[in-house]
């Protein structure tokens, strides 16, 4: 838990401070620099984010981790952009910290499937996953293959989702019991309190498919929690994770999200 916290009030100190030097420089004219940097955004993007994962909420030993997204895109235009997301771990077990590597990843982004307004759209992106973690060099996969199709309804103060998100695993080779298909669905909605504040919650059920098994279906997580917008270029959402379908304590835990927008 401490693991945890620590790194929460890390992440919060340093989206203060990036908040209070964007007010300080968002008031003057622009300078050359700043118009650079505008045109460099047009072309490029590149941002952090990560998944702090807690401890469960019965435990009393420190431990978690976080999950680390370094994310460089390439903006073609507004519609197409390819993106490269590294993907290192920081676990703490027993109290010593450790790196991992996880599966790093391509994404494809391609025009709006289906725009009908600004308050319904339909979008998705296409995903190669390379083979880096401990967990896919076990499986001995070539990678994975992902596709999100990402609905949003804006409504007045409330935001609803669906994210569709089947894979396809690479298998070197093929034997009884390997994962071949997977398939979730990430429902979620977020009601604004203020605007920098609102309440969210999201369940992910789903499916995965194994060679000669039958298709198995994974427990119910929920996710209720809130998210804080920090300025324009950050956030931070913490929340628990419960199993609906087996609902104890012990499997119960806290984690938190932060999203920072480098460019």
């Amino acid at each position: 838990m401490y693991f945890f916290i620590k790194n929460c009030i890390l992440a919060i100190g340093f989206s203060l401070i990036s908040f209070k030097a964007f007010s300080q420089t968002s008031t003057t004219s622009m300078s050359p620099n700043q118009i650079g940097l505008q045109s460099l955004k047009e072309r490029w993007g590149a941002s952090y984010s990560n998944y702090m994962n807690g401890p469960n909420l019965q435990s009393s030993a420190g431990g978690g981790s976080i999950n680390h997204y370094f994310s460089l895109k390439r903006k073609f235009n507004s519609n197409w952009s390819l993106a490269g997301v590294l993907r290192p771990d920081s676990n703490l077990n027993n109290g010593r910290q450790s790196t991992e590597m996880g599966d790093s990843y391509l994404k494809l982004d391609y025009p709006s499937i289906y725009k009908a307004d600004e308050s319904f759209v339909v979008t998705g992106d296409v995903r190669y996953y390379f083979p880096q973690s401990q967990d896919s060099k076990d499986a001995n996969l070539a990678g994975s293959l992902v596709t999100r199709i990402n609905v949003k309804k804006e409504l007045k103060n409330l935001s609803l989702g669906y994210i569709l998100i089947p894979k396809v695993y690479l298998n070197n080779e093929i034997k009884d019991g390997q994962n071949i298909f997977s398939h979730g669905h990430y429902l979620s909605m977020a009601y604004k309190l203020k605007d920098s504040v609102s309440f969210d919650f999201a369940i992910y059920p789903s499916w995965a498919l194994k060679r000669n098994r039958s298709e198995s279906f994974n427990n119910l997580p929920a996710y209720p929690g809130m998210t804080f917008q920090l300025n324009e270029q950050a956030s931070i959402s913490p929340y628990f994770e419960i199993p609906l379908m087996e609902a104890r304590a012990k499997d119960s835990s806290v984690g938190a999200a932060l999203s920072y927008v480098l460019l």
